[in-house]
């Protein structure tokens, strides 16, 4: 795979060809009305599988990179509709299929995750976790890269904000928890 970037109004998401949001041939990770929310700075945007006590992560943004789930990215953009599928076998025990999608005029995208366990034993401890270092600004401001961070709705959505914008990850999962503290 290679760098794609899928640019609707207003939002932009730039994929690396390890499925993880950063294109830095456009500079875009997850871009809101040409505010800039993952590639200022040192950029992070990751997620990770884990099962039977192993993590396996993509990260391509430099600052920690690794690719340990091998992937294939499709652009299956029609219309008005932007979707982008990240399939891919984690440790030959597990299928995934990670669907990035939003409408044009959105202000929010939806990540769909599919995890399948392809092995006939049973897997322990299953999770998936999306990483993020948000820091919004726009291409031109000299602004700083600090934001408040807040855990809200009983858990379920960490919203990262400053002067430039807010950006916020939740799930309506009842297993999911939301956390604002270090990295993957």
């Amino acid at each position: 795979p290679s760098f794609l970037t899928v640019s609707g109004t207003p939002l932009q998401v730039g994929f690396s060809p390890d499925g993880s949001f950063d294109d830095p041939s456009t500079g875009v990770g997850l871009r809101w009305n040409g505010i800039e929310f993952l590639y200022p700075g040192d950029p992070l945007a990751s997620f990770t599988v884990a099962f039977n006590g192993e993590n396996y992560t993509n990260s391509a943004p430099a600052i920690l990179s690794r690719s340990q789930i091998a992937v294939d990215i499709t652009d299956l953009s029609i219309g008005s509709t932007y979707h982008v599928r990240v399939t891919g076998t984690v440790d030959a025990s597990l299928t995934m299929v990670r669907d990035v999608i939003w409408q044009e005029g959105d202000s929010f995208l939806t990540i769909n995750v599919a995890l399948t366990n392809t092995t006939g034993s049973t897997l322990d401890n299953v999770a998936l976790l999306e990483s993020w270092d948000p820091d919004p600004r726009s291409s031109t401001a000299a602004d700083s890269f600090r934001t408040s961070n807040d855990v809200l709705m009983d858990g379920k959505l960490v919203l990262a904000s400053n002067g430039m914008g807010a950006v916020g990850m939740g799930s309506t999962d009842s297993r999911a928890v939301a956390s604002a503290e270090g990295f993957y």
